[in-house]
């Protein structure tokens, strides 16, 4: 069989189906592993942006409660009750960002969780 060549082809069609299957999944390996870098990079990147906000509103949190304690009012500091009113509004805009993002991703149960504890801050 093998000097008539009918084993050689069998041979190669075989060779060749693997190789064909080989290459397919090595693409597909490469694509799922971009795939995967990307959300790890898009995972820290949320991670920093909700860490970043939560200290923000621990900073704001203090500042509030000392003017609270301090029986001060937003009439008597307008400045600096705008520039707290515009880093609330641009941390809730930052959030509902990060919402839709991740809304239907399989692992961003805890991101929307801690993004809804923000929110309620």
């Amino acid at each position: 069989l093998t000097d008539g060549g009918i084993l050689d082809e069998l041979i190669n069609e075989k060779l060749e189906k693997f190789n064909t299957r080989w290459e397919e999944l090595q693409q597909e390996a490469v694509r799922r592993q971009k795939s995967l870098e990307q959300s790890i990079q898009s995972a820290q990147e949320t991670d920093k942006t909700l860490r970043l906000i939560q200290e923000s509103l621990g900073v704001i949190d203090k500042q509030l409660a000392a003017y609270i304690a301090d029986r001060v009012d937003a009439a008597q500091v307008p400045q600096e009750a705008q520039k707290i009113q515009s880093e609330l509004t641009s941390h809730e805009i930052s959030l509902e960002e990060m919402k839709k993002r991740n809304q239907g991703k399989d692992a961003a149960k805890r991101v929307l969780s801690q993004i809804d504890v923000a929110q309620k801050k």
